[in-house]
């Protein structure tokens, strides 16, 4: 009986726990920046007799001590829309950080709630048009559907938002920032001639989205002024956006379109910084596209750079460029970018005797990754560097064949199968050469066009290991 009470009250406690409505608790157990949901409320939104400073969200979520956080308010305890107003009003500027509750489909047009975290509050199909909330905060809040139509919040912070379906046209969110993970969500956000100059998408993924599920957000005629739009991923209208001094990612240059350039665009692969005029982007935009699959490397007798002693960094670029490109020096410009943010790498040295070494990386979705390290590779008949391979287990058959590894084409190589051959070439032993995971394989890789030295410090910059 008392193994089933103590079942019994665990349960409820988990429930408890998990549950969108919380009982109301004293203070604020939890420090932000978060990383999970909270689990605890806040308090009474009662003005208290000592305010805390008028800080902003984006100043208040950081390196504070989680047991004094200031302005902890129980969102259950705050009665629609007239209450937040009231809290605000009673409040003066005070930093107030508003756990929970619920305001679903709320008048707040122009309600001035500036400096206002909300945490896990939500606000489905609410109407914000025309509020003046600056320096206002949502983390792991709920959107959706809200109307946010010409709403005045610069400085704005996003921490896993659902946005779905909300319309935020014409508002300012100029400096604000946004990140998070997956479990926000952006799909069919309108942020057509928003003021988004200075804003930050941190959403850079490791294999994955981390800012939600992103679907089709559109940025028509947006000011994107300074803006760091590498983080976003995702599909994107930009027709007419505006952008200067922007940081885009070098995969999303075929991407932008029609957009307006009225000053540079910087070209952002961590850690290569390059920068492109308007001329120079006009110009570009017209020989790059989107990378597209390549026929198999045709075997030759030997590529011309395969002299004895040679070395050569070979990368497949996130996007492709035609022969105009490739021969242009704004092409040798934009290497540490392509570098930097390449799908797969292979460095590459040819010994006395002909044979190659080779080491390098490809990256995959959800983090998986493969690895390449080969010595002794020998040129076959049929155009493959192959080596035999030492058996893994004494007790296995030994190889039946060398194992395929590489093949060149002038300035072009492949890895066999992307890494992912078929389970005899396996059993000879290509685990020793190439390992993939299941979500990550050898992409067609180019010739670096620098000389061995440079080329591999571009390497190294790019974070990859000097000495592999």
């Amino acid at each position: 009986m008392i193994a089933k009470a103590v079942a019994l009250a665990t349960a409820a406690y988990l429930l408890l726990a998990h549950s969108r409505v919380e009982a109301p608790s004293a203070r604020l157990e939890i420090a932000l920046p978060l990383e999970a949901p909270p689990v605890f409320t806040g308090g009474s939104p009662v003005r208290p007799p000592v305010l805390p400073a008028a800080r902003s969200c984006a100043d208040g979520a950081g390196g504070l001590d989680k047991h004094h956080l200031p302005g902890q308010v129980n969102g259950e305890l705050v009665e629609g829309a007239e209450g937040l107003r009231k809290l605000r009003s009673e409040w003066g500027d005070a930093l107030i950080f508003l756990r929970g509750g619920r305001f679903d489909r709320a008048d707040l047009r122009g309600a001035r709630l500036h400096n206002i975290c909300f945490v896990g509050t939500s606000f489905v199909g609410s109407d914000w048009r025309g509020a003046l909330a600056p320096s206002i905060g949502f983390f792991w809040s709920d959107l959706s559907g809200s109307n946010l139509g010409g709403a005045k919040m610069p400085g704005i912070v996003f921490r896993t938002p659902k946005l779905e379906g909300a319309d935020a046209r014409g508002a300012d969110f100029s400096g604000g920032t946004v990140s998070g993970n997956e479990f926000g969500g952006w799909d069919g956000l309108r942020l057509d001639s928003a003021n988004l100059r200075g804003f930050g998408f941190n959403c850079r993924p490791i294999g994955g989205e981390s800012c939600g599920r992103w679907g089709k957000v559109s940025f028509r005629g947006a000011d994107l002024r300074e803006a760091e739009v590498d983080g976003f991923f995702g599909e994107a209208d930009w027709s007419d956006a505006l952008f200067a001094g922007t940081r885009v990612r070098l995969a999303q240059l075929p991407e932008l379109g029609a957009i307006r350039v009225a000053g540079n665009l910087v070209v952002y692969e961590d850690p290569a910084t390059v920068t492109l005029s308007p001329a120079e982007y006009r110009w570009l935009r017209a020989h790059i596209g989107p990378r597209e699959e390549v026929l198999p490397v045709e075997p030759q007798r030997r590529a011309a750079w395969m002299r004895p002693g040679a070395e050569a960094l070979f990368v497949a670029p996130r996007i492709g460029f035609d022969a105009a490109a490739q021969e242009s020096a704004l092409y040798r410009r934009l290497m540490p970018a392509i570098v930097a943010g390449a799908i797969s790498y292979a460095r590459v040295k040819v010994n006395r005797d002909g044979g190659v070494e080779a080491a390098g990386s490809a990256l995959g979705g959800n983090g998986h990754m493969c690895g390449l390290g080969a010595t002794g590779l020998l040129r076959g008949e049929d155009g493959w560097y192959s080596a035999w391979a030492e058996p893994f287990d004494p007790p296995s058959p030994p190889p039946s064949a060398p194992v395929p590894v590489l093949r060149f084409s002038g300035d072009r190589v492949e890895v066999f199968e992307g890494g992912h051959p078929e389970e005899k070439v396996q059993r000879d032993g290509f685990g020793r050469f190439v390992t993939c995971g299941a979500r990550a394989g050898f992409e067609e890789m180019v010739r670096v066009p620098f000389p061995p030295a440079s080329a591999h410090r571009l390497w190294y910059q790019a974070g990859r290991d000097a000495g592999d």
